[in-house]
């Protein structure tokens, strides 16, 4: 009705889970990478939860338009049914034609689907949305599902996806199994004020509304606490709050539109018109809970008064019958023998005490190290990890801007990462972690895994190393990774872009498995970018598709020509001979505009040191040069779009502007880019 009084070419706050409008924030990037995960790491269950209205649907839907062809996929989005039900739907949606009535070959005709399907090199992935209405027993069969699997890898990954009540039903004791085996877990919270006004503004851009309607400061503030940030709740009152300033012939949405919006879909309190004889009770009695209440108290006012005299009625009765007893001699006191003496003993208080547990040295060190001593020797450990003569100790204190003068000063790079650490051992390259003991924090520098444990520094020159569980117990989940960067005027890559920059980058994802061996193109195609994508997922690191300088740290670390210290040693395939050319060679004069551009002599310094050397001369400042495959070189070919420009009025707009999905988000590179 509004749209083209607006300029709009559809509607933008429409209710159904279109992932077009997906507004990818932090929340939903950390929920859409747990899911992406999962599946690339066959993890067996993955849950995600959250309020309703806060995305989850829309996510799920995003990735399935994502997941790559060689995958299948059941999506189960009606979960009311029985096991029996729920297996022969599982069925239907995969394909498999044999429809039995019993458990039993249900489980048979899927189980050979699997095996087939692994058979040819696909993978196959099971999500059932609205999860919390799964009763316990088909969850149970659920989890009997998971055992359909080989001797390395799951057959059948499962995606649960519900309300906060799935994670209380999960918690029941004849479900601890099923609790045991999700791997990955999320929930997803609602949007935040600013994170609020950046969805409004996407979906406006997204619909084509750009500077031709507007929501004014005081508007998105009271939309936000009308909402309370939830995503379902803020496409209501914007559609209704369009709807009013249409009628009103207004372009600017204020906020008693706002206001005005969310009173109608709010409703009026309706109550049910009562008789001429209904009116007579009713004014004659009071309300059934007041009447309640008053009887109540009066039962305890009478308790309370009568209780206590019967009380006092009795005890002078049984004063006045009771004797007076005779006055009893004092009994002297008897001396102990010393023989008995020696008999009697104190009692043991530690005797008393139940043993406590033992710590391992690994707790003991980080209950024992101060923050101050622990960053001082993991700076130490990377920088001799990187042979690197160090020009700054370490940085000036805990806080990131002194991580990032730290790394610059000694001619390395820098991110600041989020992951698990499942993906801090991809990654594989030594690392600053934030570990976590009750109120204190310490920065320690995970160095290396052995036989499954992982070693870390922490004072002075002493390592101490850790179990995952006991890892995971104190990590506070942030990480800042020291790397040395081959390129670093190299820029983005974006998709569309072809030259022999791509074919190098292609070059890299086909020798790591990411890439297939018949895409041997210059060109920034479709699959390149979703092998970049998955490279991010599993690497913990901005999922947008794009090759910068993320990506380039990740392929740099797993590449043997690069030399890099690493947390394990890795095995990467060794390039194929005689690799054919990209087939559209560059031009000399599209080689020389891509060509690298040569590094910059002069290494940024924070500090006031006027006899700064120049970086070329520091220790490993350059790797030694190798003879095979050119390191991984990416620089742009276009320059990006700009950005869409939020059209609010009068309002502060966010440093980084959200874009849809299917295309490239404005990379989000660390301080150092």
């Amino acid at each position: 009705m509004y749209e083209v009084f607006y300029g709009l070419r559809e509607k933008p706050f429409n209710l159904t889970p279109d992932p077009k409008f997906l507004y990818l924030s932090d929340k939903h990037k950390e929920a859409f990478a747990h899911l992406l995960y999962g599946i690339k790491n066959h993890s067996g269950f993955v849950m995600l939860t959250g309020e309703i209205g806060t995305g989850k649907t829309t996510i799920c839907r995003n990735l399935l338009n994502q997941l790559d062809p060689e995958t299948d996929v059941a999506f189960i989005f009606n979960p009311a049914l029985s096991s029996i039900e729920l297996l022969k739907k599982i069925n239907e949606e995969f394909g498999i034609d044999a429809c039995p009535e019993n458990a039993l070959e249900l489980v048979d005709s899927l189980n050979k689907y699997l095996l087939d399907a692994a058979a040819r090199g696909r993978n196959c992935v099971l999500v059932i949305d609205e999860a919390q209405n799964l009763a316990p027993p088909v969850l149970e069969q659920i989890r009997l599902l998971s055992n359909l699997e080989t001797e390395k890898d799951k057959l059948l990954q499962i995606i649960l996806i519900g309300q906060p009540e799935l994670a209380e039903v999960l918690a029941l004791r004849e479900l601890r199994q099923l609790n045991q085996r999700i791997t990955a877990r999320y929930h997803l919270k609602p949007l935040t004020e600013t994170e609020t006004l950046q969805y409004i503004a996407y979906r406006l851009h997204v619909a084509g509304g750009r500077r031709k309607v507007q929501f004014d400061r005081k508007a998105v503030r009271a939309i936000y606490r009308f909402s309370g940030g939830v995503p379902r709740v803020i496409n209501a009152v914007c559609d209704r709050a369009l709807l009013v300033g249409y009628t009103k012939e207004v372009r600017t949405i204020t906020a008693p539109i706002v206001r005005l919006a969310a009173r109608e879909i709010r409703g009026e309190r309706v109550r049910a018109r009562r008789t001429p004889f209904r009116q007579a009770i009713g004014r004659l009695l009071p309300s059934p809970a007041l009447l309640v209440t008053a009887c109540v108290i009066v039962l305890l006012a009478f308790y309370g008064l009568v209780r206590p005299l019967e009380n006092l009625l009795e005890e002078m009765a049984t004063q006045s019958a009771r004797p007076v007893p005779a006055a009893s001699p004092v009994p002297r006191p008897i001396a102990l023998d010393p023989a008995d003496a020696a008999t009697v003993s104190e009692p043991n208080p530690a005797a008393s005490k139940l043993p406590e547990p033992e710590r391992s040295d690994f707790i003991t060190a980080l209950l024992a190290i101060e923050p101050g001593p622990a960053i001082e020797a993991a700076s130490a450990a990377l920088l001799d990890a990187w042979n690197v003569e160090p020009v700054a100790a370490r940085p000036e204190d805990d806080t990131i801007p002194a991580f990032a003068a730290f790394a610059v000063r000694n001619g390395l790079a820098f991110e600041v990462l989020r992951p698990a650490l499942d993906q801090l051992l991809v990654v594989n390259l030594p690392t600053f972690v934030k570990m976590r003991m009750g109120t204190k924090d310490c920065w320690l520098a995970l160095t290396g895994v052995e036989e499954d444990r992982l070693r870390l520094t922490a004072a002075g020159e002493e390592t101490v190393t850790a179990t995952r569980e006991e890892f995971q117990a104190y990590y506070a989940g942030e990480a800042v990774v020291l790397w040395r960067d081959p390129t670093p005027g190299a820029r983005v890559l974006l998709p569309n872009s072809s030259g022999e920059t791509v074919a190098r980058l292609k070059e890299a994802l086909r020798r790591t498995g990411r890439l297939r061996a018949e895409n041997m193109s210059n060109v920034y195609d479709a699959e390149t970018a979703m092998a970049v994508s998955r490279l991010q997922a599993e690497s913990g690191l901005l999922i947008d598709g794009l090759a910068g300088k993320q990506v380039r740290m990740a392929l740099t670390s797993w590449l043997p020509e690069t030399p890099t210290p690493a947390l394990r040693a890795l095995d990467v395939p060794a390039p194929e001979p005689n690799v054919r050319q990209p087939e559209t060679p560059p031009t000399p004069a599209e080689d020389a505009a891509t060509a690298d551009p040569a590094p910059s002599a002069e290494t940024p310094d924070l500090s006031d040191r006027s006899d700064q050397s120049d970086q070329s001369e520091l220790p490993g400042a350059h790797a030694p040069t190798q003879e095979g495959p050119p390191a991984v070189v990416m620089e742009v070919l276009s320059e990006p779009a700009e950005p869409p420009t939020l059209p609010l009025e009068d309002i502060e707009k966010p440093a980084t502007q959200p874009v849809p999905a299917n295309a490239p988000l404005t990379p989000h590179e660390g301080a150092a880019e």
